[in-house]
């Protein structure tokens, strides 16, 4: 096991050296300079080799349940902040939506080649809604490749 802040640290890899990379339900934790971590991502990651991640959607029917009720986007601030000194770390910074992570990835250097909607709502209407509209399932993983 090999372990950074890849917010801080570059990425103990060398050049052009790994084939696929997962970033599973890390992007939304990113609070420093996510920039910096995908710039150290690409540098890793062979020509054409290919990224997966995934995160939550902030689109999902959830968080527009949630901005329509309680007129918010997300959990209350101070509370995943304050995770800073009861954990050690925090929850999701924020939450993204496809098109800007899409973005996101084509300014850092990839080229995003499918997204695909992921996860189902417990409840069963709920779940009949995101079948119809899968854009609002609650999350999403993007593969995309280094350019």
């Amino acid at each position: 096991m090999v372990a950074c802040d890849i917010e801080r640290e570059p990425l103990p890899f060398e050049d052009s050296s790994i084939d696929l990379l997962v970033f599973n339900e890390i992007f939304e934790h990113l609070r420093i300079d996510p920039i910096y971590t995908f710039s150290e991502i690409r540098r890793v990651l062979k020509a054409g080799a290919k990224l997966v991640m995934s995160t939550p959607n902030a689109l999902s029917l959830y968080h527009l349940r949630e901005m329509l009720l309680r007129r918010r986007l997300g959990p209350p601030m101070y509370r995943e902040y304050a995770k800073l000194k009861t954990i050690g770390h925090m929850g999701h910074v924020r939450e993204y939506t496809v098109n800007e992570v899409v973005e996101f990835l084509v300014d850092t250097g990839f080229s995003p080649d499918e997204v695909v909607y992921r996860d189902v709502p417990n409840s069963r209407p709920a779940r009949l809604f995101v079948g119809l509209f899968p854009a609002v399932r609650p999350s999403f993983s993007v593969l995309a490749s280094k350019r």
